[in-house]
């Protein structure tokens, strides 16, 4: 393959995104290396145990709190996970809608883990065979 077709090659798994609120426009969205997908799994994990961990004090409070208690999670964590999976700053949730935002969550998701799931799952079912072909 000639060099420059070997410079000019992109990750097929890259994926187009539109947003904004009143233009919209494209953004490129990347999936997550497996170092960084662990970073990224990381993050998810202590944010899910900081939140139930505060739940129990945050519950006794109004329902105020809770949604405070959640934006700061999102706004510390999503800038980051932002830097791992786009070229853009975080600022790009200024241009975002919620549903937007959902989406790309979901984007991130099936992006980085379910086909992933689903292929060690088949893994396993095929180890766990040749495991059993083995005992007989």
């Amino acid at each position: 393959m000639p060099e420059k077709e070997k410079k000019d090659r992109i990750n097929p798994q890259t994926t187009n995104i539109e947003i904004g609120t009143r233009s919209l426009r494209t953004i490129k969205v990347y999936p997550v290396s497996f170092g960084d997908q662990l970073e990224l799994t990381d993050l998810i994990t202590s944010t899910i145990q900081e939140f139930y961990k505060s739940r129990e004090e945050i519950e006794n409070k109004d329902d105020t709190a809770m949604v405070e208690f959640l934006i700061g999670l999102l706004r510390e964590n999503l800038a980051r996970i932002i830097k791992l999976i786009t070229d853009e700053e975080e600022t790009v949730f200024k241009e975002m809608t919620n549903n937007q935002v959902v989406e790309l969550a979901k984007l991130i998701y099936e992006m980085n883990y379910a086909e992933s799931l689903k292929n060690a799952q088949s893994l396993f079912e095929k180890i766990q065979q040749l495991f059993q072909l083995k005992r007989q």
